[in-house]
């Protein structure tokens, strides 16, 4: 898995060049929509069932302001 070497909000979309020199391009309404939170992929019990997930699936208009990196 490669790291992120530098990360940066051009325009409206976060500009991430990779440690092995790829860069890649993401919209804040991607971004949001791929997020692991329960709100938008549910999450499971210890009995298995599956709760949430089902907010909205349209993020239009969702900002970066910031992000800050955490863990590895």
């Amino acid at each position: 898995m490669h790291a992120p070497a530098n990360i940066q909000l051009i325009g409206t979309e976060v500009a991430i060049v990779w440690d092995d020199g790829l860069e890649t391009y993401f919209t804040p309404e991607k971004l949001r929509a791929s997020s692991p939170s329960a709100e938008t992929q549910g999450e499971r019990d210890i009995f298995g069932q599956k709760y949430g997930g089902d907010g909205p699936k349209n993020f239009a208009g969702v900002q970066v302001l910031g992000w800050e990196q955490i863990g590895n």
